[in-house]
């Protein structure tokens, strides 16, 4: 904030890059299967970003919205990869 009240722009904050959503894709596939294709870019959207272009800012919000879109029987272990991915990547 006070960056910016000086008239300096903040840097901005990198995406989490392939090597996250290469992670992503792999266990939310063995999770899920094939709809972690669907899911994945799906939950991006609800943040109005590509998943290419996630940042640790959107982390929180990104693993909460696939939460949301997995059946029950699969909540348990999403929130052990969750609770993975955050430290990872976090």
């Amino acid at each position: 904030m006070l960056e910016r009240a000086l008239g300096r722009h903040a840097q901005p904050e990198p995406p989490l890059g392939p090597a996250f959503l290469e992670d992503l894709h792999w266990n939310l596939t063995r999770l899920i299967g094939p709809m972690a294709d669907v899911l994945i870019p799906e939950a991006a959207s609800e943040l109005g970003v590509d998943p290419g272009a996630l940042t640790r800012s959107h982390l929180g919000r990104y693993l909460a919205n696939l939460a949301r879109q997995l059946p029950e029987a699969k909540q348990a272990e999403w929130q052990a990869l969750a609770e993975l991915l955050e430290k990872r990547y976090g």
